[in-house]
C-alpha cells in the first residue's frame, strides 16, 4: 500500500469512515459489491454501516484471480465466474503460501467484517486466536473499504476456509465470528463448503477454551441475539446442535445478553427445547446480571419448568445486589412463589452490595420486613468489604444500624487493616474514633502500619503512628514495615519510619532484608537511602551478597553496579560460589551476566561450578545467555546434552556449531544415546540444519 494510506487504529478499533488513499495512477475499477451497496441492511456489523451509504469515492479494486476450487461448490463460483475480482487482499492466497505468511491486511479484513465475539467469562469481545498480535499495528486499508469488498458471502467464505488451512477448529472459530456478526450468508457458505479441507460443523464446541466453560457456535449466536443465525444452525440438516445442548447453555447465553426474543425462540423450539430452569436456574441468574427484567419475567412465568426465584441459593438476588439493581431485587424478593430470603446464604447479598459500594441496595436488604440479614453477618464481613474500598457511607450505615451492628474491631481489626492498605484516611479515622469497640491502632501486631507501608501510603502510616492510644511501634514485628516499604520502593515511607522519634527501625533490621527487597525490585533510591543511613546501615555484602543475587536475578543492572561499587563492604562479583551469575543465567538476564563476567575484580568464571550457569540457561531456553557464556574469551564452559538440545530446538546454526565445537567427549555419548532424539528435533529446521548436526556427530 502507498505511504499515504490512512492510518487507523488496531483491529479492535477500525470503525473509522476514512477511505484508503490509492497509489497514484492506480486504475479505478468498481468493487464487486458496488452493485448492491445501496439498501443492504442485513450486514449486521459495526464497521460497515447498514442501509444507505454516503456518496464517497469508491476505493480502487484490483482484479486478482482466486482459483475456482477455493469458492464454495454451490453455484456461487459459476455466478462469479472463474475469475473473482475480490481485491488485493486475495492476491497471496494461492495454495502454496503458508498460512502464517498471509498478508496482514487479510487478518484486518476478517476483523473488520467479522468482529471478535464474546466468550464465557469475558467482559467483552476480544481477539482470541491468531491475529491478536496485529491489534497494535495499523491496517493499510479502511474498514469501510474492506466491508465493500467482502459484502458477498462466497468470496469471504472462501478466504476464511483458506485461512483455516484444513483445521476444523480454526474454521469453526471463523464460523463463530460470522455468527457473532449475524452474517448468515457467510455461515451458510461455510457450512456448505466442499473445497479443500472439511467444513465446520454446526454443532461445534470448543472444549479446550481456557475460560470457565466451553462455548459453541450456537452459544455465540445466542449471546449476540442473532435469531436467523440461531435458526440456521438449529435447522441445519447435518450435525445440527440441540436447543437444550450442554444443559441449556444457549438459553443461558441469550439471557446473559438480555435477548428476550432469542430466549423465547429457544424455549418454544419444536425439538429438544431447553427447560426454563435448566442448569439449576442459571438462565435466571444470567438474565438478572444483564439487568433485563423482561427476560427475568419471561423465565419466572414460563408455563413449564419455570425456575424458582431463589434458585442456586438466591444467586439472582446476590447478582442484583452486587449491581445495585433495586428494581430486580424488589421483583425477586416480592415474587409470589419461592422468593429468595433477604438473608440468603448467610447474608451474601448484603456482603456483595457492600463490596461494590451499593449503599441503597444494602439499605433495602437491611430494611426488608422478612428475614433481613443482620448488619454483622459473617462476623462483620460487610463492614470489612466496605472499608476495603473506602466507602464511608456504607460503613456508617452498618456501624449505626440499630440492631446487630458490626463491631468496628471485628475480625481482629481487619477493617482498619484493609482501609490502611488502600490509603482510605476517612475510613480509618471513622473506625478509630468509634465510641465502642474501636480497633486499636496497633491491632494484630501493627498490621495496619505494615499494610499502609507496603502500598506507600505515608499519611495513613502517620495516622496510626500518631494515634494517641495504642499506637504501633515504628519497628513493630522487628522492623517489617521498613521491609514492606522497601519492597515497593517507597522512599518517603521508609524515611518516615527511619526518622520516627521513638522506636525507629534499624536500617539493617531483619539481617538486611530491606536492602535485599529493594535490590530485588531494582529500587536504586531506596537502596541508597539504606546504605547511606548514618546509623546501623546494612552492609552491601550482607548475607553473603544476597542483595547482589536478588538484583542479578531481576536483571537490575544499576542496582548491581551500586552494590559492586559501594566504597565499603562491597560484595564480590563471584560471591557465594558465583550464585549471582547462575541466577542471572537462569532468568536470561544477559546484561547482568555481562556486567558480572566483565567486572575488573573477582569476576565469576564463565565455567564456574562446572558450567552450572550454562546448564541453567539451556534448561530455560535462554539462547542469548548461552551464546554469551559460550563465546566468552576466558574459561569457556564445556557443554552437556541439555545445552546441545537447546541449541537444536532453537534452530540457530551458528549457535549449534559453537556448542558442538565445545562439546568434547559429550559427542560420543550423544551419538550413542540421543542422536535419534536430536534428529527428530532438527528436522523441523530443514535439511541443511540436519546436515550440519550430522557433520559434527560423524566427526
Amino acid at each position: 500500500m502507498a505511504d499515504g494510506a490512512s492510518a487507523h487504529g488496531a483491529a479492535s478499533g477500525m470503525a473509522g469512515d476514512a477511505l484508503m488513499d490509492e497509489p497514484p495512477g492506480q486504475p479505478q475499477r468498481p468493487c464487486m459489491a458496488d452493485a448492491s451497496v445501496r439498501g443492504r441492511a442485513e450486514m449486521g456489523h459495526g464497521d460497515v454501516p447498514t442501509g444507505e451509504l454516503p456518496d464517497h469515492p469508491q476505493p480502487a479494486c484490483v482484479d486478482v484471480h482466486v482459483p475456482v476450487e477455493m469458492l464454495p461448490n454451490d453455484g456461487a463460483a459459476a455466478s462469479l465466474g472463474a475469475k473473482a475480482p475480490v481485491g488485493e487482499l486475495a492476491q497471496q492466497l494461492s495454495p502454496d503460501v503458508p498460512v502464517h505468511r498471509l498478508p496482514d491486511d487479510l487478518v484486518h479484513a476478517i476483523a473488520a467484517v467479522l468482529p471478535p465475539f464474546w466468550r464465557p467469562g469475558e467482559d467483552g469481545p476480544s481477539e482470541h486466536a491468531w491475529g491478536r498480535h496485529l491489534q497494535a499495528r495499523p491496517p493499510a486499508v479502511s474498514a469501510r473499504s474492506i466491508g465493500r469488498r467482502f459484502r458477498d458471502a462466497a468470496p469471504l467464505a472462501a478466504l476464511l476456509m483458506r485461512c483455516a488451512d484444513g483445521d476444523e477448529d480454526k474454521a469453526a472459530e471463523f464460523l463463530c465470528r460470522a455468527a457473532a456478526a449475524g452474517r448468515t450468508d457467510v455461515m451458510e457458505a461455510m457450512l456448505r463448503w466442499s473445497g479443500p479441507g472439511p467444513p465446520p460443523r454446526a454443532d461445534w464446541e470448543d472444549q479446550w477454551y481456557s475460560g470457565p466453560e466451553d462455548y459453541s457456535v450456537l452459544w455465540v449466536a445466542a449471546r449476540h441475539g442473532h435469531l436467523e443465525a440461531m435458526r440456521l444452525l438449529l435447522q441445519w440438516p447435518e450435525h445440527a446442535p440441540r436447543a437444550d445442548g450442554e444443559r441449556g447453555r444457549a438459553l443461558v447465553s441469550a439471557a446473559k445478553g438480555g435477548h428476550v426474543d432469542a430466549m423465547r425462540m429457544l424455549l418454544q423450539w419444536s425439538e429438544h427445547a431447553p427447560r426454563a430452569d435448566c442448569n439449576s436456574g442459571s438462565a435466571l441468574v444470567a438474565a438478572t446480571e444483564s439487568g433485563n427484567m423482561e427476560a427475568m419475567r419471561l423465565l419466572l412465568q414460563w408455563p413449564e419448568h419455570a425456575p424458582r426465584a431463589d434458585s442456586l441459593g438466591g444467586q439472582a438476588l446476590i447478582s442484583a445486589a452486587k449491581a445495585g439493581d433495586l428494581a430486580c431485587m424488589e421483583m425477586l424478593l416480592q415474587w409470589p412463589e419461592h422468593a429468595p430470603r433477604a438473608d440468603c446464604r448467610g447474608g451474601r447479598a448484603l456482603m456483595s452490595a457492600a463490596m461494590c459500594g451499593q449503599v441503597e441496595a444494602m439499605r433495602m436488604l437491611l430494611q426488608w420486613p422478612d428475614h433481613a440479614p443482620p448488619a454483622d453477618c459473617n462476623g462483620g464481613e460487610a463492614l470489612v468489604s466496605a472499608a476495603r474500598i473506602g466507602n464511608v457511607e456504607a460503613m456508617e450505615l452498618l456501624l449505626q444500624w440499630p440492631e446487630h451492628a458490626p463491631r468496628a474491631d471485628c475480625w481482629s481489626g481487619r477493617a482498619l487493616m484493609v482501609a490502611a492498605g488502600g490509603g482510605h484516611m476517612q475510613a480509618m479515622q471513622m473506625l478509630l474514633e468509634q465510641p465502642r469497640h474501636a480497633p486499636q491502632a496497633n491491632c494484630n501486631a501493627g498490621q495496619a502500619l505494615l499494610s499502609a507501608a507496603f502500598k506507600g501510603h505515608v499519611e495513613a502510616m502517620r495516622l496510626v503512628l500518631q494515634w494517641p492510644e495504642n499506637a504501633p511501634r515504628a519497628d513493630c514485628q522487628e522492623g517489617k514495615a521498613l521491609v514492606e516499604a522497601a519492597e515497593g520502593g517507597h522512599v518517603e515511607a521508609m524515611k518516615l519510619l527511619l526518622q520516627w522519634p521513638e522506636h525507629a527501625p534499624r536500617a539493617d533490621c531483619c539481617h538486611g532484608q530491606a536492602l535485599m527487597k529493594a535490590a530485588e525490585g531494582g529500587h536504586v533510591e531506596a537502596m541508597k537511602l539504606l546504605l547511606q543511613w548514618p546509623e546501623h546501615a546494612p552492609r552491601a555484602d550482607c548475607c553473603d551478597g544476597q542483595a547482589l543475587m536478588k538484583a542479578a536475578e531481576g536483571g537490575h543492572v544499576e542496582s548491581m553496579k551500586l552494590l559492586l561499587q559501594w566504597p565499603e563492604h562491597a560484595p564480590r562479583a563471584d560471591c557465594c560460589d558465583s550464585q549471582a551469575l547462575v541466577k542471572a543465567a537462569e532468568r536470561g538476564r544477559v546484561s547482568a551476566m555481562r556486567l558480572l563476567l566483565a567486572w575488573p575484580e573477582h569476576a565469576p568464571r564463565a565455567n564456574s561450578r562446572e558450567g552450572y550457569a550454562l546448564q541453567k540457561a539451556a534448561m530455560n531456553g535462554h539462547v542469548e545467555a548461552m551464546r554469551l557464556l559460550l563465546e566468552w574469551p576466558e574459561h569457556t564452559p564445556n557443554t552437556c546434552y541439555e545445552v546441545v538440545r537447546a541449541a537444536v530446538v532453537h534452530g540457530d546454526a551458528a549457535l549449534l556449531s559453537c556448542v558442538l565445537q565445545r562439546s568434547g567427549t559429550i559427542l560420543h555419548d550423544i551419538v550413542r544415546d540421543d542422536a535419534a532424539d536430536l534428529h527428530r528435533v532438527a528436522e523441523a529446521h530443514g535439511e541443511d540444519f540436519v546436515a550440519l548436526l550430522n557433520g559434527h556427530l560423524e566427526r
